[in-house]
């Protein structure tokens, strides 16, 4: 198993938690990788684009539990409509989130929701993207990925007029990686929406605003054939055949640290679960031990304690959260993360004997909470 496989799994997760559908961040990906090709960027240069593009978004798991308060709920929900106005200018943001913050709650909660989320004002919004480009920084660093990848996760939020966040960096002094990758996103976000016309429009919008003017042009120029050229049922072969690093073959220790990361990411996500999954980890891992399981499989289950739960992060946290008693609709939703947990891991080479006992973490012997339907 590769280095880049963990990252491309670990973006799947970041898309679903952002309200995306999973392969956005892949897309993103190529679609980046593509455009500085064409402005004839060097080697170092696409290695960090590609790794910016998959990582850019893990850390918002740390944030979830806030902007699930501040939305009513459904986080998920209101960062899918967020993706398409996030780098407009304040009076759109603005317009958005009277139109759909609270959505489907009653009027004296949305009322409610609306003026807290002005009270708050940017500080708050600064300091939430100051939290997910820490924690995406710190994954890389984990990871062993380079000083200047960690360096640009700091600027996901900044834009090329210096009014972005979370400190109002601008223009050269935006790593050019951050400001290809937060171009690309937007253009897949917003072809997905409203096609070529609505994604041209935009660029022309914020060209010169959030966007660097050059890499508008670029993007003006080849987006739309290297798109054409971007297969959706293969997503993730041409991403991994696409790394223009050397493949880092992760194993032992090093495969152990990785996994780490999910759990972290996992756990970070609900109050009720931090360093959750590697107490887990470790006391599934003894327990085999002393039941006389052999080293490799008592690692194998100490590996699936690690990822057990990092199908969590597609489901709201108004669910996750919630001391209240589950209704049976949110039950279903809870159900739903083995098998969020299974997609995110199905890809990765190696890992299919712990992906397989991570979703059966849920299950009990007599199969009546059957998640995949197993007993015994």
């Amino acid at each position: 198993m590769s280095r880049c496989e963990i990252v491309a799994s670990l973006s799947l997760a970041a898309d679903i938690g952002m309200g995306q559908p999973t392969g956005q961040s892949l897309r993103t990906c190529l679609l980046a990788l593509g455009v500085a090709r064409e402005m004839g960027l060097g080697e170092p240069d696409l290695q960090d684009i590609f790794y910016l593009s998959l990582l850019r978004f893990v850390g918002c798991n740390a944030h979830a539990e806030h902007d699930a308060a501040v939305t009513g709920g459904n986080e998920m929900a209101f960062r899918r409509g967020m993706a398409t106005v996030i780098s407009g200018e304040p009076a759109e943001l603005a317009s958005h989130i009277v139109r759909n913050l609270g959505a489907g709650l009653p009027a004296t909660t949305r009322v409610r929701l609306v003026a807290g989320a002005f009270a708050a004002g940017s500080k708050d919004a600064r300091q939430t993207i100051a939290a997910s480009c820490e924690v995406a920084q710190l994954i890389a660093s984990r990871l062993g990925l380079g000083a200047s990848l960690v360096r640009a996760l700091g600027y996901s939020g900044e834009f090329w007029n210096g009014k972005g966040l979370p400190n109002g960096a601008s223009a050269e002094a935006i790593p050019l990686s951050s400001r290809i990758v937060n171009l690309a996103r937007d253009v897949d976000v917003l072809s997905k929406v409203g096609g070529r016309q609505l994604a041209e429009d935009v660029l022309r919008k914020r060209r010169g605003r959030a966007y660097d003017p050059t890499v508008v042009d670029a993007f003006t120029q080849h987006a739309w054939s290297i798109r054409e050229g971007i297969e959706e049922g293969s997503l993730w072969d041409q991403v991994v055949e696409a790394d223009p690093g050397v493949s880092i073959p992760l194993a032992g220790d090093r495969l152990t640290a990785a996994l780490k990361c999910y759990a972290d990411l996992a756990d970070i996500k609900c109050r009720f679960t931090r360093a959750h999954s590697p107490a887990v980890s470790d006391i599934a891992r003894r327990a085999a031990t002393n039941l006389g399981l052999d080293p490799e499989a008592a690692a194998a289950i100490g590996a699936a304690g690690l990822v057990q739960e990092i199908g969590k992060t597609g489901i709201p946290n108004g669910i996750l959260d919630s001391a209240q008693a589950l209704t049976p609709g949110q039950r279903e939703s809870i159900r739903l993360s083995t098998y969020l947990t299974h997609t995110t891991l199905a890809r990765c080479h190696g890992l299919e004997a712990i992906n397989a006992l991570a979703c059966a973490h849920h299950e009990r012997l007599y199969g009546s909470r059957k998640a995949w339907s197993r007993c015994s």
